[in-house]
């Protein structure tokens, strides 16, 4: 808020080293870090720009931040996905729907490891999962799709996916038991008064 909304630099930084000597094991540090260099970078501050970089690289070795502060040239490549990104993933969903699974497989490889943060991962993630269902079945694809769900839970495929995982997950209760115990269980979990409570609440149209 102080860098970006505020425009106070000075005090973005007094912030940042607070927060730094305060929690100095939590597990959004990293994104302070990598937003000090990206801001020093955007300064032209070279030297303190290299300095957040090698406090990444010591404190965060295995982050998708080092991994990216490793690639002297990765904003360029960035810069370049941006142009070729959706090339990309038309290539890749013209591939699915010609069940070329192998190439959907090795484009979603290629991204993941040259553009991790990417905007379009969770799409390459998620035309892997199916891809992976079409080849390997639905054990393999359940992990896919969780994955995806774990990594992106915001994407605007997670709740396809959650979706998706959830029909699995009944069919393998209906494999279980018929359809009535999945109902019968439901009405124990949920008592009648709890439904007729809810019944009665009231919302406004906002």
């Amino acid at each position: 808020i102080y860098r970006d909304d505020v425009e106070d630099q000075a005090l973005s930084d007094e912030t940042f080293r607070d927060f730094c000597r305060r929690f100095p094991n939590h597990e959004l540090l990293i994104d302070l870090y990598y937003m000090q260099y990206l801001t020093a970078l955007k300064l032209d501050d070279q030297p303190t720009a290299e300095r957040y970089r090698q406090q990444i690289l010591t404190l965060f070795p295995d982050s998708k931040e080092a991994q990216i502060v490793r690639q002297p040239d990765y904003f360029a490549r960035l810069q370049k996905m941006a142009q070729e990104q959706d090339s990309l993933y038309e290539t890749t969903y013209r591939s699915y729907c010609q069940n070329d699974f192998v190439v959907v497989k090795h484009n979603k490889h290629y991204a993941e490891q040259n553009y991790p943060l990417s905007p379009l991962m969770p799409r390459f993630l998620f035309l892997n999962a199916i891809a992976v269902a079409k080849t390997d079945g639905q054990t393999a694809f359940i992990t896919q799709l969780q994955d995806m769900v774990a990594r992106y839970p915001e994407s605007e495929l997670a709740s396809m996916a959650k979706d998706m995982l959830a029909l699995m997950g009944q069919g393998a209760e209906s494999q279980k038991g018929d359809l009535s115990s999945l109902q019968t269980r439901r009405t124990t979990e949920t008592p009648e008064n709890q439904e007729q409570d809810s019944l009665e609440v009231q919302f406004s149209t906002e």
